[in-house]
């Protein structure tokens, strides 16, 4: 029985090392190329601990078999130290340094119902802009914004020029129509500086736009390129009643609808490497430092994760501690909305406050000029 026993521990360790290497890889498999490296992203973190656990049991039967888990642990070191970070000493909202400038990122979920009858002084939305004026950022980038084009609601661009941001920079890009009037969403960037240029580029699908949106500012007397975006949603539990969105995935307005979570999983993590290639290049192209911020929807461990920071300071990396959830669902693994510096730039610090308001959380960091 115990040589059984120890046959299929063996067994089992196999597989969870085969998986676990494959795992390792997905920084430079897209999977466009070989399409399980979406899943392998999403499984990393897991199989991580299913290593450490196996190395520790087999301390017990054969050592030289825990020493080589341990080993093959460090494989992935390109996934580890983007999932987790060990920053414990890192000064945590530091007083902003007066030549710095202050960056906030947040997918704010079109902040929530603006309509005056439920925009109380306690609102979602009134706490999300107290939450600004408190931590006072010089530059937003929002994703999700919306502006709700109809009678009785109130204008978010409106109350945030009130805040002192008077220069923005708004896509627009999925108008939603309804009986009632139109509601417009994308990306934004609302900023207390100058804006001095503005562009946006379409992250590839037509059907259901959605733009790399990017602004220059100044920074001392440094140009500085700021980048936001949102990656498409998986809407991984949408079902055929919630059609009234109309929610477009490359022409096809019931895939979302009408397919299995294993198929969006599959076909998003696709088009979100595909999407991450059209970020790169215009990062590289920009003629001044660059400041990346989003929302992904994909994981640390995964191929556009690597492909945008590459070259770039991760906030989180620098600063933060632990797994640096973004996200406020389970699993608590999702870490999906960065912040990216170019190395010209100085991560002076980072904050991620883990408000119940939308459901990401807001990231701020101070950047200033290398010295």
């Amino acid at each position: 029985m115990k040589k059984f026993l120890t046959r299929l521990f063996a067994v089992i360790t196999i597989f969870a090392t085969l998986a676990y290497f494959i795992s390792c890889l997905t920084p430079y498999i897209s999977p466009v190329t070989f399409w399980p490296m979406a899943f392998f992203a999403l499984g990393f973190p897991y199989l991580a601990v299913v290593i450490i656990i196996l190395a520790i049991s087999w301390l017990f039967v054969k050592r030289k078999y825990a020493l080589f888990l341990l080993l093959l642990l460090f494989a992935g070191f390109q996934n580890l130290f983007a999932t987790f970070a060990l920053n414990p000493s890192a000064p945590k909202d530091s007083a902003k340094e007066p030549t710095s400038l202050r960056i906030l990122t947040w997918n704010v979920r079109g902040f929530d119902n603006p309509g005056f009858s439920a925009d109380s002084g306690t609102s979602i939305r009134k706490r999300m802009y107290d939450y600004i004026k408190k931590t006072n950022p010089d530059v937003m980038c929002f994703q999700e914004f919306a502006e709700h084009l109809f009678p009785g609601v109130s204008s978010n661009t409106k109350e945030l020029q009130k805040l002192g941001y008077i220069y923005y920079y708004r896509t627009d890009e999925l108008p939603h129509r309804y009986v009632y009037g139109t509601i417009l969403t994308g990306s934004a960037i609302f900023s207390k500086v100058p804006i001095i240029n503005r562009g946006q580029i379409r992250l590839g699908d037509s059907s259901y736009q959605e733009h790399l949106v990017y602004t220059d500012v100044m920074l001392q007397n440094q140009k500085v390129r700021i980048f936001t975006t949102h990656f498409k949603s998986i809407n991984l539990f949408a079902k055929p009643e919630d059609s009234d969105n109309k929610v477009i995935f490359h022409g096809d307005s019931n895939f979302v609808y009408r397919s299995t979570q294993f198929e969006k999983l599959k076909v998003f993590g696709q088009d979100h490497a595909r999407q991450s290639l059209i970020v790169k290049k215009a990062l590289n192209a920009s003629p001044f430092p660059v400041v990346f911020t989003g929302d992904l929807n994909s994981v640390p461990t995964s191929y556009p994760y690597h492909m945008i920071s590459s070259g770039l300071q991760d906030a989180f990396r620098l600063s933060g501690w632990g797994l640096g959830t973004t996200l406020d669902s389970l699993p608590k693994t999702l870490r999906i909305d960065f912040f990216f510096a170019d190395k010209r730039l100085r991560i002076t610090n980072y904050r991620k406050d883990d408000l119940p308001l939308s459901d990401h959380f807001p990231q701020i960091v101070d950047i200033g000029l290398q010295e």
